[in-house]
């Protein structure tokens, strides 16, 4: 029989090495990844006092925690970060500028969206760049299943 759970197991427990205020501290991906998913989800509570519902934006569950996340942080991540840097050789300007296009990407939704979009589209940057893709995406899938459930 094969095993399938042990391969899974070790891809989401797999550890990193981070320096966070001069200390080296290692932990695995997907708890970074969960933590920011959360820290941007309360910086967007704060935020936004009424967000609107994704059923009125016409989003499904799926496309909202799963399928949205994926095409995203590729997009916003993935493909412009590098390209930016590419571009203007400054991987400061390359976050900042990723992140501006993911806030004015959120601006339909209104209320401070663009500002909280911003914040955590520079956070995920960082961690796009320190970490990988894969705790983008699970910090993005984090941020909108908490906002789903919230109603928001």
């Amino acid at each position: 029989m094969v095993d399938l759970i042990t391969p899974i197991v070790e891809f989401f427990t797999r550890e990193v090495s981070l320096v966070l205020l001069g200390n080296r501290i290692i932990v695995s991906w997907s708890k970074i990844g969960l933590t920011l998913g959360l820290i941007t989800f309360l910086i967007a509570v704060v935020l936004n006092s009424r967000p609107q519902p994704n059923a009125a934006r016409g989003l499904t569950f799926m496309q909202t925690v799963v399928i949205a996340p994926v095409i995203e942080e590729v997009i916003f991540r993935l493909v412009l970060i590098p390209m930016f840097y590419i571009l203007f050789g400054n991987v400061i300007l390359a976050i900042t500028l990723s992140a501006a296009l993911f806030g004015l990407a959120h601006v339909v939704y209104g209320g401070m969206k663009f500002i909280d979009s911003f914040i955590t589209g520079l956070l995920w940057g960082w961690a796009f760049l320190a970490i990988g893709i894969e705790v983008t995406i699970l910090a993005h899938m984090t941020h909108n299943f908490l906002s789903t459930m919230s109603g928001g």
